[in-house]
């Protein structure tokens, strides 16, 4: 194999064109910002509803766009006949993340789910190894790091106006009529989901733009590590009045969004916070003797995260909960049912996205609610992804943490970034393309009611909703550039904001061991910014000059050919498929049940996805039992798409309960043989629901009260005490984390009851 030519590139070299590496800066500076400022939670149900696309492809639009930002880059090295490239450390890891992701996916039972979870994850990490590439000067750096605390500001501004105004705005809604507004989230009233939706309510769950408090509580980690090594970069023996200038407005924006951290009230978060500026402390002063030592630093450090992580399984197994409230009493619970999970698909994992179907076959009869993520990123990545994926994840992140604190730690000399570059104007370029995400893209993918309020009432809302917030943006970052213009030690002295980033990022780590919320997509992105940030800031303090790979026609041809040939599969699998679906379904949703055409089509453009004909069987079931219709072969076709759902995604229960309803159904509009076929049926579909959701007892109800009808009378018996044996064990743990208040059953008061009197009656007839 011929490999090809490695030159350095000079000054009269061609490289990409500087105008279109500022497009790309910008693009996915801005693009950044967008996913900051928007709940985008692909995969998790939420009942936040958006005007045009689903969750899942309002992310693939925006990571599709970061992918093309990368695919316009290459394309561009490829016109000019050279691969310019900066070494990212991490790339070869994201590579692997990549393949395992791709293995997990083929092993996956709902495949169009992992797909979708693979671009999600991936996508921040290769714009990741872009940046590294466009970072070329310490300007465009602090560029990037002002991007992320103009953010942090506008986040505590929504903070305090969700602490002073809307949360009270919301409560009072609710409660002006409970049932409308439960009706417009989809939550059926009285059920488990109405108890924990109307707990998050009452707790006015500060979260700023983020789906949580705790997923805000990340980001405002990130960002309040950015201005911490920001200050701390100022400071210096002498320092000229600008200096001080800017070192001040650092220390009020540090401020700022420290209050939005406290305001969330995430106790993992400020922990991690507190643990992350001791961190700090620890290697700012003593840093260069501990790097000496790094071998028995880091064995000390491996075995202390083994003896914690011993003490704190050998606690939950002794107690069966975790030290803390009842955050921590359901994580050990979350944690256990996954280690099973893991145990069952060791080498695969289920796939991305997959774990919620799976989660039900392992969960904890007596545990509140079932859950998306294990609220541990090892977990998750390890019961998703596999082995790989975890090993492949971790080393990416420790190799860049590994450069940093290797060069700022060992380097002698400050940091010689190269020239300044305060004349630039790519700053006005970064804050017109963010601030049109926020004025024109983000009212697009958030809920947008009010486009079809009067015209005064919409005006209204597009003021607080979106001006205002795209308003102090624009203030902060015009700010924050005007203080970084007089501060000349960007030029300089990158040793403690490396530090500081490597903390933060460290931080988050420690935060995310109990949530999810490091793949939440906006902070996804700014993690793996951060890694950009360090990778290229050591890279210019080397002065390392990028590589430059010659290509011949012949190898040019052949990169552009894999270019195209990616990009054709990305959009034939990954982009397409799910977009046509949802189209089409919704335009079958407006035909009424007269669209069976075009759902017909809708399930057939997403081969893959089992969401489609899911909600078209669900959808048709309703509308069947609300009309009072009978027509057998109205059912039959909606009994087919539930077919094809089971087809589509064999791990999940809720097909197979759905498809037990509609025989159900029809049981009740047949008589005779037809009706013992049909409950037969019924009885054989929610044996399988409950071979994936064994700890259901409203699965186990139902499936008594079949089994009863076709007279299998012990059957139903053991079905109705399990039922009644699980719901015992939900009011156990609901009366511990909730001391006084009303149960809220979850299999229902009625059932429950009638249970309750089926087992006694049948334990009197039964021998």
């Amino acid at each position: 194999m011929i490999r090809p030519k490695r030159t350095s590139l000079t000054s009269k070299d061609f490289r990409v064109p500087q105008w279109l590496e500022n497009s790309l800066l910008c693009i996915a500076l801005g693009l950044l910002v967008l996913r900051s400022t928007i709940i985008e939670t692909p995969l998790i149900d939420q009942a936040q509803t958006r005007l045009m696309l689903s969750p899942e492809n309002v992310t693939l639009l925006v990571s599709t766009a970061l992918l093309a930002c990368i695919g316009l880059w290459l394309l561009a090295a490829i016109l000019c006949g050279r691969l310019p490239w900066r070494k990212t450390a991490f790339g070869p890891a994201v590579c692997v993340f990549i393949a395992a992701g791709i293995f997990s996916a083929c092993f996956a039972s709902n495949k169009r789910a992992a797909i979708t979870d693979l671009v999600t994850l991936a996508t921040p990490m290769l714009a990741g190894l872009l940046l590294v590439q466009l970072l070329t000067s310490a300007a465009r750096i602090r560029l990037a790091l002002l991007v992320i605390l103009a953010v942090g500001v506008t986040a505590t501004v929504q903070c305090i106006e969700q602490k002073t105004d809307s949360n009270d705005v919301l409560v009072a809604e609710y409660e002006a009529n409970p049932a409308e507004f439960l009706e417009k989230q989809g939550i059926e009233p009285d059920t488990m989901e109405h108890f924990m939706y109307e707990h998050r309510l009452y707790s006015k769950d500060i979260r700023g733009f983020l789906m949580t408090s705790n997923s805000a509580a990340t980001f405002f980690l990130m960002a309040s590590f950015v201005s911490l090594g920001l200050c701390l970069q100022v400071i210096r023996k002498k320092m000229p009045q600008e200096i001080i200038a800017a070192g001040v407005c650092y220390l009020l924006a540090l401020l700022i969004v420290l209050l939005g951290l406290f305001l969330t009230g995430s106790k993992g978060g400020i922990g991690a916070f507190v643990l992350g500026v001791l961190l700090l402390v620890v290697l700012m002063a003593s840093g260069k003797a501990i790097w000496k030592r790094r071998v028995l630093f880091g064995i000390v450090c491996l075995l202390l995260i083994v003896i914690a992580a011993g003490f704190v399984i050998h606690y939950g197994i002794q107690q069966g909960r975790l030290p803390g409230g009842n955050s921590m009493l359901v994580r050990w619970q979350y944690w256990g049912s996954t280690a099973e999970m893991i145990r069952d698909h060791i080498l695969t994992g289920v796939g991305g996205g997959n774990f919620p179907e799976y989660y039900t076959h392992y969960k904890i009869p007596a545990a509140l609610e079932t859950v998306q993520n294990p609220h541990n990123w090892i977990l998750s990545l390890l019961s998703q992804y596999g082995p790989l994926g975890l090993a492949a994840f971790a080393a990416a992140a420790l190799i860049v943490f590994f450069k940093a604190l290797n060069h700022s730690l060992t380097s002698d000399t400050e940091f010689q970034q190269g020239p300044r570059q305060a004349a630039s104007r790519l700053w006005i370029g970064v804050l017109v393309f963010s601030a049109a995400m926020l004025l024109v893209v983000r009212p697009l993918v958030v809920d947008v009611e009010f486009f079809y309020q009067q015209p005064d009432i919409a005006a209204a809302a597009y003021l607080f909703l979106y001006f205002i917030p795209a308003l102090v943006f624009v203030l902060a970052f015009i700010l924050l550039r005007k203080a970084a213009a007089q501060d000349t030690g960007q030029t300089h002295n990158g040793r403690s904001l490396s530090i500081a980033l490597v903390c933060g990022l460290i931080a988050v780590l420690i935060h995310n061991l109990i949530d999810f919320a490091i793949f939440e997509p906006g902070n996804g992105s700014v993690f793996w910014l951060f890694a950009a940030v360090l990778i290229a800031q050591t890279d210019n303090a080397k002065g390392a000059s990028e590589k430059s790979f010659s290509l011949d026609p012949p190898k040019r041809l052949g990169l552009f050919a894999g270019l195209a040939l990616v990009s054709i599969v990305y959009l034939a699998v990954a982009l397409l498929p799910p977009l046509r679906a949802e189209a089409m379904f919704k335009r079958a949703v407006a035909s009424g049940t007269q669209g069976f055409e075009l759902t017909d089509k809708a399930i057939a453009a997403d081969v893959l996805s089992a969401k489609t004909p899911y909600q078209a069987a669900n959808m048709l079931t309703q509308v069947y039992q609300a009309r009072g219709m009978n027509d057998p072969a109205f059912l039959d076709r909606v009994a087919g798409f539930a077919d094809i759902a089971i087809g589509r995604s064999g791990a999940d229960f809720k097909p197979w309960r759905l498809r037990a309803k509609i025989n159900v159904i029809r049981s009740e509009q047949t008589e005779d043989e037809a009706k013992q076929a049909a409950l037969q049926k019924a009885f054989e579909d929610l044996q399988q629901a409950i071979a994936r959701y064994p700890g259901s007892g409203k699965l186990h109800y139902l499936l008594a009260n079949v089994a009863e009808q076709l007279g299998k009378k012990t059957i139903a018996l053991c079905h109705y005490q399990v039922a009644v044996d699980i719901e015992d064990a939900y009011r156990a743990q609901f009366g511990v984390m909730y001391p006084g208040r009303d149960i809220i059953s979850r299999l229902g008061k009625t059932d429950y009851t009638d249970a309750k009197a089926k087992i006694q009656q049948l334990q009197k007839s039964s021998p």
